[in-house]
């Protein structure tokens, strides 16, 4: 194989390389939950089908992954959809059950405390891993990207599928189902105990210990852990019902959201999403269809914070009447000043620094705009490059580049063109061509880098049409045999 190290200056040379060699490495990572006082029993079954230890999960157990390798991959994705691509699969986010309207639309979408992710024991599992060096992508075969909302949700941990818990003044958790409208407060998993509520359900005891307003927090029972099974005692009125419970939930509530619109379009339909570096780690919804974890590393464990708090809520005084201010969840933050809503009013805290002047003329919006980026953009890069396919070879062109938008043919010796297909995985635009011993032309389009073309059997055009097989003799050498 051969390197024609290629530059728009307008040489190339050729020279020896060895194949690449590609290296997978799997990846672990851990998740735990937090320990709880009351009292329960660990039951070591796998009831949900996936073997691992106490309250772990490990990323590779998802089934739904898509590797690249497999033929006509785009008619295994779903258009219209998010997918991360780890270790050349392709995983689609994922969701399972969820407590509000996910077809709200974008510019309507709003952080609140009451909404919830939830995922059991048997589904957490597809929730993907973004790991540095792995990409976010979208799919879209109609249409355009506009922009992509991330709405992160704190992670709560592990707890029975059972939310919207109350107390009374005394202390007494309670659970009342009179106003759930459209969405249940208790999750299919529990069905027993709901059948026994006609209005209001006490939880009186939980493990044999007294279950108190202590233990709940954001409407949850808090700090238990995945697999533990529990001895609930509950009154509906005065009646009195025992049921064994499991820890099989975990609920994230909504914290923050940010919109961004920084983007790579790629080919076949598909867009390699930008994220922004000042996004923190934690779980993210994209454009309400599906978590995906995200995380700032190769690796994370039980004590990774994927809670740490970006934007702060804030005081709004409403008319100047200090009276009347009440505290305001954060509105969408984002690079963008047009898409951007947060408003930050403490020096020093995140996006202070971004606030929107909108009195800025039009002058001051041209002011960084580069001539010589302005020539780059304008300026046409096309380049052709004779190509020699030896009678016989299976020969193959390969462009390196990083540019992802080029068009890129070669023209056959009887006109007839050849695209070469963008590889978007590795990166390198790539067709494989039967040699007939005939000059062809490489012609590349779009591309304003350096790059490389790498040749396969195919050699750089040096008249080969037109060598005899023989070597020519030269009127001395001629001479010299008559001499003779």
């Amino acid at each position: 194989m051969y390197v024609v190290n290629f530059t728009n200056g307008g040489y190339f040379v050729m020279k020896k390389i060895t194949p690449y060699l590609s290296v997978i490495c799997a990846v672990t990572v851990l998740l735990t939950g937090c320990n709880f006082s009351l009292g329960g029993n660990k039951e070591n079954n796998d009831d949900h089908g996936i073997s691992r230890a106490l309250g772990i999960v490990d990323y590779e157990e998802s089934k739904l992954g898509i590797p690249v390798d497999t033929k006509d991959i785009t008619k295994e994705m779903k258009n219209g959809k998010y997918y991360i691509l780890h270790d050349d699969v392709l995983y689609p986010i994922y969701t399972d059950t969820y407590n509000y309207d996910s077809s709200i639309k974008k510019e309507d979408n709003y952080v609140s405390k009451q909404k919830f992710n939830m995922y059991t024991s048997k589904s957490i599992v597809n929730i993907p891993t973004l790991f540095e060096g792995d990409k976010l992508l979208y799919y879209n075969e109609s249409g355009i990207l506009n922009y992509y909302q991330l709405e992160r949700f704190k992670d709560l941990g592990w707890s029975i599928g059972m939310w919207n818990l109350q107390s009374t003044a005394a202390g007494y958790v309670y659970i009342d189902i009179s106003n759930e409208e459209d969405y249940p407060y208790i999750l299919p998993t529990l069905d027993e105990v709901r059948s026994n509520i006609d209005t209001s359900l006490l939880i009186d005891k939980l493990g044999g210990e007294r279950l108190t307003s202590e233990y709940i927090e954001d409407g949850i029972i808090k700090n238990l852990i995945e697999g533990v099974s529990y001895d609930m005692e509950v009154y509906n009125g005065t009646n009195y019902f025992y049921h064994n419970v499991t820890v099989d939930t975990r609920f994230f509530q909504s914290m923050e959201i940010y919109n961004e619109a920084e983007y790579i379009p790629l080919q076949d339909y598909l867009y390699e999403i930008e994220l922004p570096e000042y996004l923190p780690q934690g779980y993210y919804n994209v454009d309400n269809q599906g978590m995906f974890r995200y995380v700032k590393g190769t690796e994370y464990d039980d004590e990774t914070d994927f809670n740490e708090k970006l934007l702060y809520e804030y005081e709004d005084h409403m008319a100047g009447d200090w009276s009347l201010s009440e505290n305001r969840v954060p509105k969408p933050y984002s690079s963008i000043p047009s898409l951007r809503q947060f408003k930050a009013y403490d020096e020093g805290c995140f996006g202070y620094d971004d606030q929107v002047d909108f009195m800025e003329t039009p002058e001051d919006k041209n002011a960084g705009k580069s001539e010589e980026g302005l020539a780059n953009f304008t300026a046409a890069s096309k380049t052709q490059t004779d190509l020699w396919l030896p009678s016989g070879e299976a020969c193959e062109v390969v462009v390196e580049s990083g540019e992802k938008t080029g068009s890129i043919y070669v023209k056959m010796s009887n006109g007839r063109m050849v695209q070469v297909p963008y590889d978007r995985i590795n990166k390198f635009y790539k067709v494989s061509l039967d040699g007939s011993g005939e000059k062809v032309t490489l012609i590349v389009q779009g591309l304003y880098k350096d790059y490389q073309i790498v040749l396969t059997n195919a050699e750089g055009y040096r008249g080969q049409d037109t060598a005899s097989d023989e070597p020519k003799e030269d009127d001395a050498s001629k001479e010299s045999k008559e001499d003779k």
